[in-house]
């Protein structure tokens, strides 16, 4: 090798303290495009408008995410990733109850950021959304679900017949509609909370073989189901 290991250190310094400025840069920016996304949906969300507010040139936005579309899905999965931190949702096996509760901190959000629900169903169920942004809602939607089907799979309580994706597919478009009721008002914020873990048990118990079902259910708390059933029979009555 030529050179000594102190010329080595030099460029090293320097990348570490430009990877400090862009780190610092790029969370501004999708700090600004989330702002932006709540205010305007994503539909009134334009690369002119989030440079202004981020103080960066348009071409820097091009050159870190490659398009409207990219920072879009940037900000949608940072978002997620910070309130994943904030409520220290860490899972460990058995995963059933982490699901719950996972959508448990994800009904505080919506309800806490509401414009911010509206627009990622009007990006969800848009016939002309970019499909990269879709693909990363859904793989939101199912982070926690996903581990559990994993460790379902592995343990060999679902029926052979089952397709992973497809399940994990279905149980998406299954919430964001739930989650599009509830932003056109047919559906109250306490009626949100319980359609989404009902979606999630009901899908589920299709897929669970009998030794499958059995060992779900006993995971289930009474804490965690007894709610569901009473607000069921409420609404029937």
């Amino acid at each position: 090798m030529s050179g000594g290991d102190g010329d080595a250190l030099i460029p090293v310094r320097r990348k570490t303290y430009a990877s400090a400025q862009i780190n610092e840069r790029r969370a501004r920016i999708l700090s600004e495009a989330l702002a932006l996304i709540i205010e305007t949906g994503s539909t009134g969300f334009t690369v002119q408008e989030l440079s202004r507010r981020a103080d960066v040139a348009p071409r820097t936005l091009y050159y870190a995410f490659g398009d409207k579309e990219g920072v879009i899905e940037s900000a949608v999965i940072e978002h997620f990733s910070a309130l994943t931190r904030r409520n220290g949702l860490a899972p460990t096996p058995p995963y059933a109850p982490w699901v719950m509760k996972g959508m448990d901190v994800t009904l505080g959000e919506i309800l806490r950021v509401p414009n911010y629900a509206r627009a990622m169903v009007e990006v969800y169920f848009s016939p002309s959304a970019n499909s990269r942004i879709v693909r990363a809602l859904r793989k939101i939607s199912n982070g926690l679900p996903a581990l559990w089907l994993r460790a379902e799979f592995e343990a060999g309580n679902l029926w052979p017949w089952v397709g992973a994706e497809m399940f994990l597919e279905q149980l998406s478009d299954l919430q964001y509609a739930t989650l599009h009721a509830w932003a056109v008002g047919e559906l109250g914020d306490a009626e949100l909370g319980r359609r989404r873990r009902l979606n999630f048990l009901t899908l589920a118990q299709g897929i669970l073989n009998a030794s499958g079902r059995e060992a779900f259910e006993s995971l289930l708390s009474a804490d965690l189901v007894a709610p569901l059933v009473v607000a069921g029979r409420q609404s029937a009555g």
